[in-house]
């Protein structure tokens, strides 16, 4: 396993700009979009009784996350820019089972594009149910 360090540049920029983008958006995903997608599947699939008004607020607000990570997509190639990094990493695990959490993940084109680029890569998994 490959761990983000600091002075090789693996997963985590060696500069002080980069990193600190980088642990921002990686920040962003553990204290937002994993909770809310977390919470999607659970309401979505999972919960023993069905509140509807549970499960519009949180496809809407797992879109309106996507949405905030396609737009940061529109300006770079990876989400803390031009290199693969851990936040990409972070984000790709819960978005590939975007089916799940009724999401759309064709209009919003730069997500589309980097989750193209990412599932690509050696070692990612290309798709969940």
């Amino acid at each position: 396993m490959v761990l983000p360090r600091r002075e090789t540049g693996l997963l985590l920029p060696t500069d002080l700009r980069g990193r600190e983008t980088a642990l921002e958006w990686l920040l962003r995903q553990v204290g937002g979009l994993s909770l809310m997608i977390r919470q999607n599947y659970h309401f979505v699939q999972y919960a023993p009784e069905r509140i509807p008004h549970a499960i519009e607020h949180d496809i809407e607000e797992t879109n309106r996350l996507y949405g905030v990570l396609d737009r940061r997509l529109a300006g770079h190639e990876f989400i803390a820019g031009e290199a693969f990094m851990i936040a990409d990493i972070a984000a790709y695990l819960w978005i590939v089972g975007w089916k799940g959490q009724q999401q759309d993940v064709e209009s919003p084109l730069n997500l589309s594009r980097w989750l193209d680029a990412i599932r690509q890569r050696p070692g990612m998994l290309p798709s969940l149910p």
